[in-house]
């Protein structure tokens, strides 16, 4: 019996072995983006973790959970969500959905009969679609609360009597207030507490690192919060998480919002059907796309892949979720500050792009790479159409990658910045700098192998959203 388990054992460690060796450049170069991410920006610590097909190929920590006293990030240290509790509270929506325990058409009259008018209106469609017109955050809230809400009925009375933004339904508002009134609706429509609504979704989903950030918590495992100094990062003041719960307070890991998302895109948690309403765009009345679903943002990779996904951006958090369902890709990123990180939709993204392309076997270098190595010179056209004299420096790792780096005059003063090949083939190749938001260089091989091509900050943007001439591509080119 030993001897079978240890061949078990032996065969599932092995198979991860195999998987991960599959994708070994893809995590070298994330692995490098990300640190070198991290030193520019002084971010103490950090997890990732990717699932593809099922497999989790990669499960990193990085830094510290308490600074001050050297202790190393786990893969079970808990990092505040932010906006991330969002989509999992759309999760245990879509559940409630399932069970008919409340509708998408359910107003806030159903559940709040003397709740002030014309708020009373909304529909849950509406508030879980940032379409509702109930505020965000403004200037008038403070920057950390340590008010305690002792119920999410409580925690209305912040926004219950201020007036709307916009008629429901005739704009798209971010609005996390907005998630706060509707867990207020889920406990009506369930019969229990919020917090009973999430622990039993959480449970089955076996996510046992994810929990509310409530300010009584006495886990061990939970990482210290840091926002921006002077000099460097330090320890940032109590904040009471319990008016926020449902749109930015809940704790969770990498490895838990992966696991997450392979059960949702695989419809092992809720059925397809009730996925796909979660992840429709909304319409405004005038019949505009949002391009945001229920507590998901939606758009498409830069070669046309779907992608479900959601950032959370506060003082001590920045945090990252991308699934990519018609590929079966499952990406988390989460750290432990969030003031100056500059880790931003588009750098998640360039992540997740690189485990895409070597899914689909688009990502590596061509066999005549080696020429790659050593110093280029030539041009870098800055932001404000400057032509700069630049220096790319490359040479080759053990694994077969290629980095280095670039320097140029940024904004009056030389900076050299660290650089990885992403992909290159027989006429193309793939820069991405980090700056630290990356900067992508595409650039073309000529018969005389030097390189011609453009440079830029790679935003995700909408379909409805239009090019700012700020951030177009700008020339650069190299030779030896």
């Amino acid at each position: 019996m030993v001897r079978r388990i240890t061949v078990l054992i032996s065969y599932f460690l092995l198979s991860y072995s195999l998987v991960a060796q599959e994708y070994e450049q893809a995590i070298a170069k994330a692995r490098f983006l990300i640190q070198e991410h991290q030193k520019q920006t002084k971010i103490p610590g950090l997890q990732v973790a990717v699932m593809i097909d099922g497999e989790m190929i990669w499960n990193e920590e990085m830094g510290y959970a308490d600074l001050e006293n050297a202790v190393p990030v786990t893969s079970q240290t808990q990092f505040r969500t932010a906006s991330l509790a969002k989509p999992l509270t759309s999760i245990a929506l879509g559940k409630m959905l399932e069970e008919n325990l409340i509708s998408l058409d359910n107003t806030v009259e159903d559940f709040f009969p003397d709740y002030p008018a014309p708020a009373k209106q909304i529909t849950v469609r509406q508030l879980a679609g940032s379409i509702s017109g109930i505020r965000h955050y403004n200037e008038a809230d403070p920057k950390f609360r340590t008010e305690n809400y002792k119920t999410v009925q409580d925690a209305i009375t912040i926004f219950r009597d201020d007036p709307l933004d916009f008629e429901p339904a005739t704009e798209y508002g971010y609005s996390s207030y907005g998630w706060v009134l509707l867990s207020a609706i889920m406990e009506k429509a369930a019969g229990v507490s919020f917090e009973k609504i999430m622990n039993n979704s959480w449970n089955q989903l076996g996510a046992d690192n994810t929990s509310f950030d409530s300010p009584n918590h006495d886990s061990e495992d939970i990482s210290k919060f840091y926002i921006k100094g002077r000099k460097s990062r330090e320890l940032a003041p109590f904040e009471n998480r319990s008016f926020m719960y449902a749109g930015g307070g809940y704790l969770s890991t990498a490895e838990d919002l992966v696991r997450i998302g392979l059960q949702f895109i695989n419809f092992d948690f809720l059925k397809k059907s009730t996925v796909d309403t979660l992840t429709q765009s909304l319409h405004l009345k005038n019949g505009a796309l949002t391009y945001y679903g229920l507590g998901w943002e939606l758009s498409s990779s830069k070669i046309d892949t779907e992608v479900w996904y959601h950032n959370g951006s506060m003082p001590t958090a920045r945090t990252h979720w991308l699934l990519l369902p018609e590929e079966e890709i499952v990406l988390a990123y989460m750290s432990n500050t969030g003031e100056h990180v500059f880790f931003n939709d588009a750098e998640a993204h360039a992540i997740a792009q690189i485990f895409l392309d070597a899914k689909s076997a688009k990502a590596g270098l061509n066999s005549n790479s080696e020429y790659l190595t050593g110093v280029w010179t030539g041009i870098v056209t800055s932001l404000y159409d400057k032509r700069k004299k630049a220096e790319l420096t490359l040479k080759s790792t053990r694994n077969g990658m290629f980095e280095g780096e670039i320097e140029f005059t940024r904004s009056r003063k030389r900076e050299t910045y660290p650089v990885v090949v992403k992909s290159s083939t027989k006429d193309s190749l793939h820069l991405i700098a980090v700056t630290p938001m990356f900067a992508d260089f595409r650039l073309r091989i000529d018969s005389n192998d030097n390189l011609e091509g453009v440079w830029q900050h790679e935003f995700v943007r909408k379909p409805n959203q239009d090019e700012d001439e700020f951030w177009k591509g700008r020339e650069v080119s190299f030779k030896k």
